[in-house]
């Protein structure tokens, strides 16, 4: 089957038939602040009549009496991720499909089964060698007069498969009583137009308590750190540097030796 999901939070549809399995999760009440969460299958199948119908725009399950008893069962994977759908908010999970026409069948009422797949869906199993399931099933009685979406409660097996997402293989549907003689005809991911919310594909409808979500924080919530700007940076003017004061030189006074002249000899001196 085409590989693909949508996620979206919006309100589904979904026509509820008669409840026989009961889930024990708690239900969100109108005060509780919840998001919804639908996923599209990322892998759906059918088995019957000894063919695998991987490809099928219709997923058939139940059984149907010709010249024999003839059981098809159907089977779908959703992208489930433990990060992004918190299982410990989880408060609600439904299995949707939608029918492509009523079933031929003479019984009003038939019992339509849920059980968890315990090995991975691979292309190209055929019937009767069913992909293996297990567990507490969740039955549903679903009318052939009611053309709309049928939904089963599924919020114990989706919290298990978030809590061992190893695990998390999907779903089996499957006829309850081979005596019903009922086989209904549901809009695979590969019919039913537009994904989520537009067409009949699949849906898992998951909510979860909002508070289950960390709360982001925005760009433009958080509080800025402080920028510091720089004060602007004053050269100071320049001090001048004194000019060194200059030491006169001080000029040798000039010796003048006078020039020797006659000497003179006193008179008396010369006497002698």
């Amino acid at each position: 089957m085409r590989q693909g999901f949508t996620l979206a939070a919006a309100a589904a549809a979904a026509a509820l038939c008669l409840t026989v399995g009961v889930s024990t999760a708690p239900t969100p009440t109108a005060a509780q602040a919840s998001v919804e969460i639908v996923l599209n299958p990322d892998a759906d199948t059918y088995l019957g009549d000894s063919n695998s119908r991987d490809d099928s725009d219709k997923l058939l399950t139940g059984w149907v009496y010709a010249a024999r008893p003839r059981e098809h069962r159907a089977y779908l994977r959703f992208p489930l991720d433990p990060e992004l759908h918190p299982p410990a908010g989880l408060l609600r999970a439904r299995l949707m499909l939608y029918p492509v026409e009523r079933p031929d069948t003479s019984t009003l009422l038939a019992v339509f089964s849920v059980r968890p797949m315990m090995e991975p869906l691979i292309a190209g199993r055929k019937a009767t060698n069913w992909f293996l399931s297990g567990g507490e099933p969740v039955d549903r009685q679903l009318s052939k007069d009611a053309l709309d979406w049928k939904t089963w409660e599924v919020t114990d097996m989706v919290r298990a498969m978030l809590e061992r997402p190893e695990q998390a293989y999907g779903f089996e549907i499957s006829g309850k009583e081979p005596q019903d003689d009922t086989r209904w005809a549901f809009v695979s991911s590969e019919g039913g137009g537009e994904p989520y919310p537009d067409g009949h594909q699949p849906q898992l409808s998951m909510m979860f308590a909002a508070d289950a979500f960390p709360s982001p924080t925005s760009d433009a919530t958080r509080t800025p750190k402080p920028t510091v700007t720089p004060s602007a940076t004053t050269t100071p003017e320049a001090t001048p540097t004194p000019s060194p004061t200059a030491t006169p030189t001080r000029t040798p006074a000039v010796m003048v030796t006078p020039t020797p002249g006659p000497a003179y000899v006193p008179y008396a001196a010369a006497r002698f």
